[in-house]
């Protein structure tokens, strides 16, 4: 999960959208 947080605070906005979409699954 480290490394996702990781790439999303590049992105930001896509951050926020992986983040709901692992909590959704």
């Amino acid at each position: 999960m480290r490394l996702e947080i990781s790439e999303c605070l590049i992105d930001g906005e896509k951050c926020v959208y992986e983040i709901v979409e692992k909590l959704n699954y």
